[in-house]
């Protein structure tokens, strides 16, 4: 499948500033996965094998920097209701 991406919407993580979310064992990614699968979100066909199952956006820098993968960009996000068919989702923590 081939997507067609006309805009990367950046999403801030409304979480204490300076403060890596990964932590006790999980990433980032892991940590917001959590968080959207409480929200109801479901990835119905993955396109990788990264083990998250319900993440929207397509990638996480935590505040360390540290970039980790969410949804394959050829998957449709779940992170900006209208948008979500031609645009990557990335959830930035603050620093």
């Amino acid at each position: 499948m081939s997507r067609v991406i006309h805009r990367i919407i950046i999403h801030c993580a409304a979480t204490p500033n300076g403060r890596v979310l990964g932590r006790d064992g999980e990433t980032a990614a892991q940590v917001i996965d959590r968080w959207h699968r409480a929200r109801g979100f479901h990835r119905d066909a993955p396109a990788n094998d990264n083990g998250l199952t319900s993440i929207g956006y397509h990638g996480v820098i935590d505040a360390d920097g540290q970039l980790l993968t969410g949804r394959g960009v050829e998957e449709v996000g779940a992170h900006v209701r209208g948008y979500n068919q031609d645009s990557l989702g990335l959830c930035k923590r603050p620093i």
